[in-house]
């Protein structure tokens, strides 16, 4: 089945850049630029793609952030056994598991040379603007209130049906 035009052409690289600095004004019409580069309504993604039929459940794994914050080696071996190489019990007893999730820690990532010091193919981003803190619910320090309660219902309305389901600090 063929994807609708408006679906092929859209943007899957957006990056907002908000730093203290801004005022609300400001980082609502950061935020409105990279909405406005989403598709839009009947191309919008997962819900889209379910009801043209190609959206194949088996295919998809959904991982949010807080799961694998709070159960990081259960995220790990749901992640494994749906790439279809789940741990052995021998790796297991071994403590293979645990050691991946050291290594792909938060603190980890942040801390690799590359992760400090270097843009990618765009130098104006600077290195240390892929990681903030690692802390769950941390985006309430970045945003008003206003603007999480936009982003909610913004993220609640494009992915209804699609079972993917937002967990939001109080």
């Amino acid at each position: 089945m063929e994807l609708p035009e408006k679906t092929k052409s859209c943007s899957s690289s957006s990056l907002i850049l908000m730093n203290e600095e801004d005022d609300h004004e400001e980082a609502k019409n950061k935020i409105d630029k990279l909405v406005i580069t989403l598709p839009k309504d009947e191309s919008f993604g997962v819900v889209n793609y379910k009801y043209q039929g190609i959206w194949n459940p088996e295919k998809v794994l959904f991982m949010m952030y807080e799961d694998m914050k709070e159960h990081k080696v259960s995220e790990l071996k749901r992640l494994a056994t749906f790439l279809g190489f789940p741990f052995t019990e021998e790796e297991e007893a071994q403590g293979l598991v645990e050691e991946i999730s050291s290594l792909c820690s938060f603190e980890n990532l942040k801390n690799l040379k590359v992760n400090q010091n270097d843009s990618g193919s765009n130098p104006r981003v600077p290195p240390n603007a892929f990681f903030r803190n690692g802390k769950v619910g941390d985006y309430t320090h970045l945003l008003t209130p206003s603007m999480a309660k936009y982003l909610k219902k913004l993220a609640d309305d494009k992915f209804a049906g699609s079972g993917l389901v937002f967990k939001y600090a109080n």
